[in-house]
């Protein structure tokens, strides 16, 4: 379990590279300094909401106050309660999708014709690009970092493909255009900043992007600076530490740029692989950010959610084999109840797919909850 720790917001760029050189050699959208909530807003528990069966449910996307659910060949839009706003139909094997940051745009991936379809939020078609040389993927994230380094670009596509082991990265330009820009990724040893299994992709709250690595002796969220490098030869990003400052010096240990079972600070006895202890995983199948920072990750083999803050402090669990067995896809909405950056009730509504029954259930926070069923103030 990652200890607690205060934030230290000093610049170690010499720490990370003299670590991230011998963790290769050897070992294994807001900025994210945010405060956490206190009190009546304190994040406690989660509990089922409100549950419907779809046929095939695959995917599911939360954007301002929609439900954007993948279902067969079907992409539909749904209010937060679940209601069918819209649907469209006849897509072949859709397997991913995401929104374009501050744009109006979905982006769908559709494995039958390896294709990205893109729509607007009311579902109208846009546009198609084929990437015939993408092989198969499981999640996609859009992260503006980095977009500079080629002039063309107003922000990075990045595609999860597990069988070849590797996060692409494309360069979007303002028509939708997609053009390859090297990778995210790869599988070239076992260093941290390397992928063996990646099948979730989310961009934080510093647009940093975290990686889904299920593979059988890891089972990580990695956190990349995805800025290209331009002295690497595939262009791959960097991984980043989820604090500012690292409790190992001078080598940051590989569980200071990872959720989940990584060697911890000069730890002799770990052991690979999955685990059910909290904070740890059992193929991460999912990674989401709220809007104030908190990270949430389908723990699909362990029937359960987990909760991080955005420092990557383990925060709380929910679920089951009854109430939320194998969630394969999930999402969040926040409800902000004030005009700051950080007026969040922190993941209010949490979506997950539950392939088991063909299910798409919310879960509901404990201060959302009682925000909902506040009694009226009484007259003055």
């Amino acid at each position: 379990m990652r200890r607690s720790h205060t934030p230290v917001l000093v610049a170690v760029a010499a720490l990370v590279l003299t670590g991230l050189a011998l963790l290769g050699a050897g070992g294994c959208g807001e900025k994210i300094a945010i405060p956490q909530p206190e009190g009546v807003f304190g994040l406690r528990e989660y509990t089922v909401y409100l549950t419907t069966t779809v046929d095939d449910p695959r995917k599911v996307l939360q954007v301002q106050g929609n439900l954007y659910l993948l279902a067969g060949d079907a992409l539909h839009k749904r209010d937060i309660y679940l209601e069918e706003q819209a649907t469209v139909t006849g897509l072949a094997d859709p397997t991913a999708l995401c929104q374009e940051p501050d744009s109006n745009r979905i982006m769908v991936w559709e494995q039958g014709t390896h294709t990205v379809r893109t729509f607007t939020r009311d579902l109208q078609p846009l546009g198609a690009v084929a990437l015939p040389e993408v092989g198969r993927v499981t999640s996609m994230a859009v992260s503006p970092l980095g977009a500079e380094a080629d002039p063309d670009a107003v922000t990075f596509l990045y595609l999860a493909d597990p069988d070849a082991a590797i996060v692409h990265r494309y360069a979007v330009d303002a028509y939708g255009g997609l053009l390859p820009f090297g990778k995210l990724a790869a599988n070239r040893g076992n260093g941290v900043r390397d992928v063996k299994k990646p099948i979730g992709l989310a961009r934080d709250a510093a647009d940093h992007v975290l990686v889904c690595d299920a593979d059988s002796l890891r089972h990580w969220i990695i956190r990349f600076d995805p800025t290209p490098d331009e002295a690497d030869a595939d262009l791959r990003g960097t991984p980043a530490l989820f604090l500012p400052f690292p409790r190992c010096a001078p080598v940051p240990a590989a569980d200071e740029y990872v959720l989940g079972n990584a060697p911890g600070c000069g730890q002799e006895d770990w052991v690979p692989g999955a685990s059910d202890s909290l904070g740890a995983f059992d193929t991460p199948s999912t990674v989401v950010v709220a809007g104030a920072g908190r990270i949430y990750v389908a723990d699909t083999g362990n029937d359960r959610i987990q909760a991080f803050s955005a420092y990557g402090e383990y925060d709380l669990s929910f679920g089951s084999s009854q109430d939320a067995p194998g969630p394969t896809s999930i999402s969040v909405y926040d409800f902000k109840y004030g005009p700051g950056a950080t007026d969040y009730y922190y993941g209010a509504l949490v979506f997950a797919v539950l392939p088991d029954g063909g299910r798409v259930r919310s879960y509901i926070s404990t201060e959302y909850s009682d925000f909902l069923n506040r009694q009226p103030r009484p007259p003055e």
